[in-house]
């Protein structure tokens, strides 16, 4: 047996992008994104670039090649094609194959697809890539600990400023505090479910990590990320049983208890300024100042996917069509939206209907894969955390901090079923 092939060095590149990518930060949050987008091209080229020699190599000599269709391969694929489609009738050519926006464009979503493919077709679920996560949000916590406490770890401020000083928007190793969110709603989901399941006493210790950037999560306070995480545990609670008939059962208290709280919400008049404005969408009216400026983002966000409604204007292209001026901020000027703060709304915007529909049944094909393998600890976890993801995805950007992540995780849910290695 070859000791370098496609599998291993799928695995190796799982591994060092759960545990280094969100990590990876170098001379502070001004350049942060640009690191982290340099090791995500460097990394994943050269896992592509070997594992496209590995598999000519491995094709030439007869190795056997495991291989079993499955719907989301249809839809990632539709993503892919009507990704390409829109770039190519694109006026914002040749910005829009890549630099375009936050590094938005059709080269980024190509890599998305092909992490996905890779990772299913040449990789498992392994107990490894869940402590590799368990230790990168450990560090990441920690980290974002020690910022709160006021000491400026890793230089990631300028001098003389810290968390509280810093307009309370970067912390941890992320970054900015949405994207913070996203890689907890992810990672936390995933890491307490697995934790609780698996058949390895020594993973009862990876619920550590989980509660640590659940204190994290309630410190930064991201509205759109508290909101999934118990979305999430409501869904995913009916799915711990492992007898229908209770899973059933518990379902339909959940749904009761959704229906109760939604309706307390619609008759709600007090004044929580959250809840007021999830009030106010319930009953049919939404300002623009609802969700700190959502409302008229979003406004502004269908009148620009009604413009172009089926291939929309290319991907990433969203920074070049709003026109929306935010207010000043201290001294640095204004403030200028380029994204819809919404995932969907921002793939109806940039690839039309077509392109977003073929990505939201891509997502739901998988999490129909999760429900019918919950049953075994590891696709439990990780469907957690992916439809944890999706949910807070409503109000927020789904771009290269998180996104190579949630493809991964896909990957591995809707892997080639060769076994699960638990070693």
């Amino acid at each position: 047996m070859d000791i370098i092939n496609t599998e291993t060095v799928t695995n190796i590149y799982i591994f060092v992008m759960f545990l280094f990518f969100p990590l990876i930060c170098f001379n502070g949050y001004s350049e942060i994104s640009v690191i982290k987008l340099y090791f995500f091209l460097i990394t994943t080229g050269v896992w592509l670039s070997l594992l496209i020699l590995l598999f000519i190599a491995e094709r030439i000599k007869k190795k056997k090649f495991y291989f079993n269709f499955k719907i989301s391969y249809v839809f990632a694929f539709l993503f892919l094609i009507i990704s390409l489609i829109s770039t190519l009738c694109s006026s914002y050519k040749p910005d829009v194959f890549f630099k375009i926006g936050r590094y938005e464009g059709f080269i980024t979503i190509l890599l998305y697809v092909a992490i996905f493919f890779g990772v299913s077709l040449f990789s498992k679920p392994k107990r490894i890539f869940m402590w590799a996560l368990g230790i990168s949000l450990s560090l990441c916590s920690m980290v974002s600990v020690l910022q709160i406490l006021g000491f400026n770890v890793l230089w990631l401020y300028p001098n003389g400023l810290s968390y509280f000083t810093y307009s309370k928007s970067f912390l941890g190793t992320i970054g900015n505090i949405d994207f913070l969110s996203a890689f907890h709603c992810l990672v936390i989901p995933t890491l307490f479910i697995f934790s609780l399941k698996s058949s390895y006493k020594k993973d009862r210790l990876l619920i550590f990590p989980a509660l640590l950037g659940l204190a994290i999560s309630f410190i930064i306070n991201v509205t759109s990320g508290l909101l999934a995480l118990v979305g999430c545990f409501l869904i995913t609670l009916p799915l711990l049983f492992k007898k229908n008939k209770t899973a059933i059962k518990s379902g339909i208290v959940v749904f009761c208890l959704i229906i109760a709280v939604i309706g307390g919400i619609f008759f709600y008049k007090g004044n929580n300024i959250t809840l007021h404005e999830v009030s106010e969408v319930l009953h049919g009216r939404m300002s623009d100042d609802f969700g700190t400026g959502r409302g008229l983002i979003w406004r502004q966000g269908i009148e620009l996917f009604l413009e172009k409604p089926i291939l929309g204007s290319g991907p990433g292209t969203t920074s070049k069509r709003f026109h929306i001026q935010w207010y000043s901020i201290g001294n640095e000027g204004i403030a200028y939206v380029d994204n819809a703060h919404n995932a969907y709304l921002g793939y109806l915007i940039n690839i039309g209907i077509c392109g977003a529909l073929s990505y939201i049944l891509f997502l739901l094909s998988n999490l129909f894969i999760w429900i019918k393998k919950r049953k075994n600890c590891y696709y439990l976890a990780i469907g957690s955390g992916i439809l944890c993801y999706l949910m807070q995805d409503f109000f927020n950007l789904n771009i290269y901090f998180t996104a190579p992540l949630l493809f991964m995780m896909l990957g591995l849910l809707s892997n080639i079923e060769r076994g699960i290695d638990d070693e």
